[in-house]
């Protein structure tokens, strides 16, 4: 299975508080902790006491990443073709067992019934129980369990191929926790390769942009006079945005934009937001600047347009940053 930069959690942000508002999808970009060295051609070499396979899943994970739809790295056995080298070293794992005993009610034997009533007959003990006994007191069990702990640490090394300087070099830990009782179905508790998989994705989020989406509200109050015409046409182009059209909403935005001048906020935020999603995030940075010098007639619009325009210039800023990694 393809591992995927792109976040598929989608974080909705609703100023409005209204249910029926458009919303827009947003694309955010997160910069790695390598910036501006290319690792896209990278060989992976030995990693010493590698017991949990590390080397091999993070082959797999690198050779299935994506962006965008165009495979991101290229993975080298032959170092001379790559430009970069990741090696390391399993520093311990370690398991560590504690057994315990868990108490369980035994529900299939009663120590004491509601209404019991005991007599003593020539020695031995009788018991007059009513017709319909009620157990107060259950018997109860003793299970033994077995709780165990295991930690993964292991330290990588990606080296430049061209200089040999060390581009990252960093240790990574997983851990896991599992209990498992005698009276539960077996479960495989052997977390080599979950904890190296963990410590696989750890280093791959170090090297690697990726990408979250969220959904933003529109501005659905129109905050200058409109002909009927032109209010037939921001109609539409609403229209265009909840069927997710968002070329057709960008150029009727931009039409309306142009006959009023530049002078209302709510075509300008929504044709910034269209522009955004469009990932042009230039064109949208230089709208929600724009939107921010008019006359904002309530705090929710304001919050939405200084969103906006505090998202973009970080985005430029990383944009700019990621251009060697991603060209």
């Amino acid at each position: 299975m393809r591992y995927l930069v792109q976040a598929t959690t989608l974080v909705s942000i609703s100023l409005l508080f209204s249910a029926c508002t458009p919303k827009v999808m947003i694309k955010k970009v997160y910069a790695p902790q390598i910036l501006n060295t290319n690792t896209k051609d990278i060989a992976v070499d030995y990693i010493s006491n590698d017991s949990v396979n590390l080397s091999q899943k993070l082959k797999t994970k690198l050779n299935n990443i994506y962006i965008d739809g165009v495979k991101y790295y290229n993975v080298y056995d032959d170092k001379t073709k790559a430009n970069s080298i990741l090696s390391g070293d399993i520093n311990y794992n370690k398991v560590y067992e504690k057994e315990y005993y868990k108490k369980k009610t035994n529900y299939d034997y009663c120590l004491l019934f509601k209404g019991e009533k005991y007599e003593r007959e020539y020695g031995v003990l009788i018991n007059h129980r009513i017709k319909h006994p009620v157990c107060l007191k259950y018997d109860f069990d003793f299970i033994p369990c077995i709780e165990k702990q295991q930690d993964l640490q292991a330290t990588l090394k990606l080296t430049n191929t061209q200089d040999s300087s060390i581009i990252l070099l960093k240790t990574y830990n997983s851990s896991s926790n599992t209990k498992r009782c005698a009276n539960n179905r077996y479960i495989d508790d052997n977390q080599n390769n979950k904890l190296a998989q963990d410590i696989a994705d750890q280093f791959i989020s170090d090297i690697t942009p990726r990408y979250s989406y969220y959904k933003i509200d529109i501005i659905d109050d129109i905050d200058i006079k409109l002909t009927t015409q032109q209010k037939t046409k921001f109609e539409k182009a609403k229209d265009a945005i909840k069927n997710s059209n968002l070329t057709l909403a960008k150029n009727i935005l931009e039409d309306l934009n142009k006959q009023t001048q530049n002078q209302s906020y709510t075509l300008l935020y929504n044709l910034a937001l269209v522009s955004e999603a469009l990932d042009d995030i230039y064109t949208a940075n230089s709208l929600y600047k724009k939107a921010s010098l008019l006359n904002i007639k309530t705090d929710n619009h304001l919050k939405l347009i200084y969103k906006g325009l505090n998202r973009t210039n970080e985005q430029i800023a990383t944009k700019d940053a990621l251009a060697p990694l991603i060209n």
